[in-house]
């Protein structure tokens, strides 16, 4: 009676295991392609990306194209670039953190592909930059 249960128990576990696997292999891109995210393309110089979020941006261009598939900009990931004169922001963006836009002095415009801002955008998002925000915006 004792290796029965003993048994069974052996084979719920080894059966978890190979459950626990089998999700863990379910790898990024198929997750993305299930909420219908593109691939990242055409990353500008500069633009620092990590697990589709924007981190950093340290580029000279005066005219940035988000890509497509970024889900995220961190907070203060644009700090200080003067360079920038325009910015275009993807539907695909989800959220942005605090003062993404601080001490952009050159920044003049931001296009966003949304018709409203998302609530889950922090409220704060462009603190420090005096941007117009063009809504309802298409990339060019």
């Amino acid at each position: 009676m004792i290796k029965r249960k003993a048994f069974a128990l052996s084979a719920v576990l080894i059966l978890l295991i190979a459950l626990s696997l089998s999700f863990a292999a379910c790898d990024d891109t198929e997750q993305n392609e299930q909420k219908g995210l593109p691939d990242i393309v055409n990353i500008p110089e500069g633009l620092f990306i990590k697990d589709r979020k924007v981190i950093n941006y340290n580029g000279s261009a005066e005219n940035l194209v988000i890509p497509a598939g970024v889900t995220e900009i961190d907070a203060w990931a644009f700090w200080d670039c003067a360079s920038l004169k325009t910015v275009f922001i993807p539907w695909t963006v989800e959220a942005i953190g605090y003062e993404a836009f601080k001490g952009c002095s050159n920044l003049e415009t931001i296009y966003c592909e949304f018709s409203i801002q998302p609530v889950t955008w922090s409220k704060y998002w462009k603190s420090g930059c005096g941007a117009k925000i063009v809504w309802d915006a298409k990339p060019n």
